[in-house]
């Protein structure tokens, strides 16, 4: 069974790894973004994942015993969502584990618009103007 706050973490220290980093604050901000994100089945997998380099299908269910069918569901489902890099190279698709600045976040900014735009509604109502 996943633990699903240590998974969390443990991503969070994976993906510090890669481009800015990504490190962890006292109050566990991050940790949200990445819940929000991922599901712990997705964390879970993004960490069994080669880190820093490409990688193919094959090449994900040969270091996780998975069938090269079910990598590579994985795989385009996570590429699909953002959460792995993905190109096409000679008809072949390879992977890469996604820093969170240029990578990830950009992949969900979408995904949180609808958070940002209520929050700018709140911040413009009147009472938000009004002095003591």
């Amino acid at each position: 069974m996943i633990d699903k706050q240590d998974v969390y973490y443990q991503l969070c220290d994976q993906i510090n790894k890669l481009g800015f980093g990504f490190d962890h604050t006292p109050e566990q901000h991050e940790l949200s973004l990445f819940k929000r994100f991922y599901t712990p089945e997705e964390a879970q997998w993004s960490l069994e994942m080669p880190l820093d380099c490409f990688f193919t299908a094959a090449d994900f269910a040969e270091k996780t015993g998975r069938t090269v069918q079910e990598a590579q569901r994985i795989c385009e489902g996570m590429a699909m969502q953002g959460q792995i890099y993905r190109e096409i190279r000679d008809r072949t698709a390879y992977y890469r584990v996604q820093p969170m600045i240029a990578g990830i976040w950009e992949a969900h900014i979408k995904l949180m618009q609808d958070d940002i735009d209520a929050a700018m509604e709140m911040c413009s109502t009147p009472s938000m103007h009004r002095r003591s």
